[in-house]
């Protein structure tokens, strides 16, 4: 049975490091040379954190202590996350996407074409006319 999109959410919420496991992720530190202190918010701890907020609909960052029962600041948390390489979190996309659905030969994503749309630089001039 194909489980549905809310039942793996919930899934990963309940356990993230079954899906992210804390070897994969160190791995992937190390691929990018980033390094570390052993603290309460190293790079494992502050991305299983950072998906677990998004997850929760992007909750607050104040609320994460209160949905693991971890005790750290909001401070804290957002210069965990700022000591994150972009480099790692790349790796990391590339490599969730390609563990779920590897593109095929054709170059289609589950035998789909697909489109990326981006809105996000759209500018128009400022005219009487708009």
């Amino acid at each position: 049975m194909v489980p549905t999109l809310a039942a793996a959410l919930r899934q990963i919420r309940e356990d993230i490091a079954a899906v992210l496991s804390p070897e994969t992720l160190r791995r992937l530190c190390e691929q990018v040379g980033h390094t570390w202190r052993e603290r309460l918010l190293d790079p494992v701890t502050t991305i299983h954190l950072f998906v677990l907020q998004v997850l929760h609909r992007n909750t607050a960052v104040a609320h994460l202590p209160r949905l693991t029962g971890r005790s750290f600041s909001v401070s804290a948390f957002c210069q965990a996350r700022a000591r994150l390489p972009l480099g790692l979190l790349e790796r990391l996309l590339e490599s969730l996407v390609s563990a779920a659905a590897p593109l095929t030969d054709s170059g289609r994503w589950g035998g789909h074409r697909t489109w990326l749309v981006d809105g996000t630089g759209v500018s128009m001039p400022d005219t009487p006319e708009l």
